[in-house]
């Protein structure tokens, strides 16, 4: 069925742009996690420095103190402004938006295969689906090359999107498990 063709290629295509926008997400935080250990780094520094010229009159020590309080605090600064933490929060936001819409192409392809949906129930659905995520694609944060990369890794290779058989049952209550054991 060519509808299902075309679902089935929106479906790829969602779950490919949710996995990104998830590892840009680890990115990002990556990113503000090191300029946090940096930041720590050279207030120690600069304070070390400091107390090195004083006890011992180093005449180097104020000029290399000047140069690394002058970088702690632009990146004291960068950090201030969130702006790190408003990026990793914007994907986020977008990948949840994305999730929502993933899980309904798996119903809609599930209604396909189990023919309980008409041909314009189908159409309609599909058309209500691409308008929500044109919707969220306009808002959405720009991501990258490596992001999409990792996330091809993690879906094609790492399995991130998928369950072996035996794994979903332990998940459900006992009454919706197909094995018995």
């Amino acid at each position: 069925m060519i509808y299902e063709d075309e679902i089935r290629e929106s479906f790829g295509k969602v779950c490919y742009t949710h996995k990104t926008h998830l590892k840009m997400m680890d990115l990002l935080r990556g990113r503000f996690d090191k300029l946090k250990h940096c930041q720590i780094l050279l207030s120690a520094l600069t304070a070390s420095t400091l107390v090195a010229y004083l006890v011992k009159s180093f005449d180097w020590a104020p000029v290399v103190a000047a140069i690394l309080a002058l970088i702690l605090t632009y990146l004291n600064t960068a950090l201030k402004e969130g702006i790190l933490l408003e990026q990793i929060r914007d994907h986020k936001d977008t990948a949840s938006e994305i999730w929502i819409v993933r899980e309904s192409f798996i119903s809609l392809i599930a209604d396909i295969k189990t023919r309980s949906v008409t041909v314009l129930e189908l159409r309609t659905t599909r058309d209500q689906l691409n308008d929500t995520l044109k919707e969220i694609y306009k808002r959405a944060p720009e991501t990258n090359a490596v992001a999409y990369e990792r996330a091809r890794k993690a879906l094609q290779f790492d399995g991130e999107h998928t369950f072996e058989p035996n794994e979903v049952d332990p998940l459900l209550p006992p009454g919706l498990r197909r094995s018995t054991n």
